[in-house]
């Protein structure tokens, strides 16, 4: 069953001294009975149980277990071992003091992967007389709250509960008074019956008195072998066949969080410098990968915007090659408005309601202000007549009998005469802003004579710049009388000091709209292809988006060497087109923290504290396992994987990345927030991207923090551990 051939272990000092503990030892062990290793202290006594049980290795020679050769074996052979065929009782005791006495004997059934009831730990524990004076069991007791003793027969109870076929046992009576000591042994005699007990002791008169074999040690070699008894042999067990239990997922969690106590303030410091670099880097994701066009449109739908115009947003990317071999590269817009291309497709559009806008330039000059009344220079700086600076903003060409509902455009409530959209091209339409211009200013005909305007019915049929009529006057989806609040004539007007205001005020408001019949411009102006459109939002970013791409491609032109003076030349065009709304102006509030100068700022900044916060929680877990090595050396001497001692470091570090993470989310969303209310523009939102990120940040982080104290851990043999090797 065991045997060992040319056993050497040799020690080497830090100064280099070489010490042999054992000396080319061989022995051939029963399957079963007592046997005792004398010797004094000093002569290889503990280290051969040492290596017996695995817990450390030898230098030199072998151990053979049934029949299999220790040189043969692989860590999980070696895990297999100590786990199903050893019960280790140390000299030291080596119990775990953050647990309590059922715990650390239900921590070795736990590691085969057996679930130890309450009832048969308190049966082991009663064999061992650890009760209290009410007869109840020491099962809750803490180990800090037992005598040497007690301690001493809690880890027999631990190497018992096992039920093991072989028991290593480091001077079991060295703790216990001389009664318990017999007690001891004739319990051990009891048990050799079946198994091989393997004992170190100085006691030669207990050894005669129990003992089966006495093997005497000296200086690391054999010095005599006594054979007292003769057992019989028992069929051994399928070692080989016998499966690896494993540390439970609840008993790993909870020691993995156990080290939380241990330097808290190294990991607090840890914590935030992670929280700062994490921030950082979640933040610039999240402003690198800002859809402005979904902010902008998501923006619009939550402030109620019903319409918004779509305007070219095309650009050229050249590359040119010379004869003499330097190139040049540029990039510019090639279109300052929509293609015919882009007409055509929209043209075809049959799921959305899309409206020609008539260009500016084609219409007379600042048409609509020219019959506007005089202002003073303090009306001119009023925030509310801004809008009408220069003229109708834009002319939109609407179907007399679907444009209202196109347009979201209802007839203004004060009119007490016909209102109507223009079934002519000679007619106009306009909105009530505009109407509330001429009411205030008066309205000045084409021979110069101003009118006092008292109602918008005083409007209807007078006749504006352009030869139009107007016939008709209409409230928008827009709020006019939020505007009203900056109603006031200064100087130095609000509109200056307002970021806000000034920002609304620089968008797309179809309030300074006017409005004419549908194909006014093929009409009088066949020859102009330049158009804009105003587009009936859907509501769903994903569906308006969807036009946008519907009326988006790219095609390439270029010319060779041989027709353009030996260079080439390639143009790449991208066409392409976006929505202006009334938060047009708000994104470029916010290009700084969309620049590649802060992006690559946020990103050093991120870097150089991840970089502090992976050395600190590095520093802090090699903390922590340096005042656990203890607690994970007794795990793997009772068969605990290498992997379950990674898992709780890993348990600890991941842990800990939880926190990083969701403090960092957190800051990550308040700081959107806070930017977003500040610029009233709905644009950092943390996405999937951004998210996904930061997982992987922090749980890399983590990941790389934890390798190295781990495996440096893991790969150590658990009686160096032990022993704080």
């Amino acid at each position: 069953m065991l045997e060992v051939k040319d056993l050497e272990k040799t020690y080497e000092s830090r100064s280099g001294v070489r010490v042999k503990a054992l000396k080319g030892i061989s022995l051939n062990f029963p399957e079963k009975g007592m046997v005792f290793i004398l010797g004094k202290s000093g002569s290889g006594k503990s280290t051969l149980l040492n290596l017996l049980g695995s817990l450390d290795c030898p230098t030199g020679g072998e151990i053979i277990v049934d029949g299999r050769s220790s040189k043969n074996f692989s860590n999980k052979d070696f895990d297999v071992y100590r786990n199903n065929r050893i019960g280790f009782i140390f000299q030291e005791f080596n119990l775990i003091d953050n647990y309590t006495v059922g715990v650390n004997i239900a921590l070795a059934a736990e590691l085969q992967g057996k679930k130890a009831s309450r009832s048969a730990v308190d049966a082991v524990l009663r064999e061992l007389d650890l009760t209290d004076g009410d007869g109840n069991t020491l099962y809750e007791r803490r180990i800090n709250e037992l005598s040497g003793g007690q301690k001493q027969r809690v880890a027999i109870a631990r190497a018992l509960i096992k039920n093991p076929q072989i028991i290593l046992a480091d001077e079991p009576t060295g703790a216990l008074d001389s009664e318990s000591g017999t007690e001891l042994y004739e319990l051990f005699a009891r048990l050799s019956s079946d198994r091989l007990i393997i004992i170190v002791s100085h006691d030669t008169e207990s050894a005669k008195q129990y003992g089966d074999r006495i093997i005497e040690l000296r200086d690391g070699t054999i010095v005599s072998e006594t054979i007292l008894r003769e057992k019989g042999q028992i069929a051994a067990p399928d070692y080989y066949g016998t499966a690896l239990g494993k540390l439970p997922l609840k008993r790993t969690l909870s020691m993995g969080l156990a080290g939380f106590g241990c330097k808290p303030l190294r990991l607090a410091i840890s914590v935030i410098l992670a929280v700062i670099s994490f921030t950082f880097a979640c933040f610039a994701t999240v402003s690198a990968t800002t859809d402005v066009m979904t902010a902008e449109l998501k923006t619009a739908y939550k402030n109620g915007a019903k319409t918004a115009v779509i305007t070219a947003d095309s650009v050229c990317e050249s590359y040119t090659k010379y004869s003499d071999g330097h190139t040049n590269r540029n990039t510019f817009e090639c279109t300052p408005t929509l293609t015919e291309e882009q007409i055509e497709l929209l043209s075809e559009t049959d799921d959305c309601t899309v409206m020609k806008i008539v260009p500016s330039w084609v219409l007379p000059a600042g048409i609509g202000i020219g019959n506007l009344g005089r202002r003073s220079a303090p009306e001119k700086y009023n925030p509310y007549n801004n809008l009408s600076a220069g003229g109708f903003r834009r002319v939109v060409e609407l179907n007399s009998e679907s444009g209202e509902t196109d347009a979201c455009l209802k007839p203004d409530a004060r009119l007490t005469v016909e209102c109507r959209l223009p079934q002519n091209f000679n007619e106009i339409a306009i909105t009530d802003y505009w109407a509330d211009m001429y009411i205030r200013f008066g309205f000045a005909d084409s021979s110069g004579v101003l009118h006092k305007i008292t109602s918008p019915d005083d409007l209807i049929g007078r006749t504006i710049e352009g030869g139009f009529t107007i016939c008709g006057i209409y409230s928008t989806e827009e709020d006019k009388e939020w505007l009203k609040q900056y109603d006031y004539n200064e100087y130095n007007y609000e509109y200056v000091t307002n970021d806000y205001l000034r920002r609304w005020l620089d968008g797309e408001h179809s309030m300074s709209y006017a409005f004419v019949n549908d194909g006014y411009c093929a009409e009088n102006f066949p020859d102009v292809t330049t158009y804009d459109m105003l587009y009936r939002l859907s509501g769903n970013a994903a569906i308006d988006k969807k036009l946008i791409d519907k009326i988006s491609y790219s095609y390439c032109v270029e010319w060779l060497p041989e027709e353009n003076l030996g260079s080439y030349t390639r143009l790449d065009y991208s066409i392409s087109a976006a929505f202006r709304t009334r938060y047009a102006g708000y994104v470029a509030a916010t290009e700084f923290l969309r620049d590649e100068l802060f992006l690559t700022a946020a990103t050093i900044i991120s870097i150089v504290f991840a970089v502090f916060s992976a050395l600190l929680l590095m520093n802090f877990l090699f903390a922590d396992m340096a005042v656990r090595k203890r607690e994970l050396g007794i795990l793997r001497s009772l068969g605990a994987r290498t992997f379950d001692v990674v898992k709780i470091c890993m348990i600890e570090s991941f842990a800990t990345a939880c926190i990083d993470f969701v403090l960092s989310l957190i800051l990550t969303g308040v700081a959107c927030v806070i930017l977003n209310a500040k610029y009233s523009f709905g644009l950092f939102v943390v996405g999937i991207i951004p998210l996904a990120s930061l997982l992987l940040l922090c749980f890399g982080t983590a990941a790389l923090a934890t390798i190295v104290p781990a495996v440096r851990l893991a790969v150590k043999k658990p009686i160096d551990v032990i022993n704080n090797k």
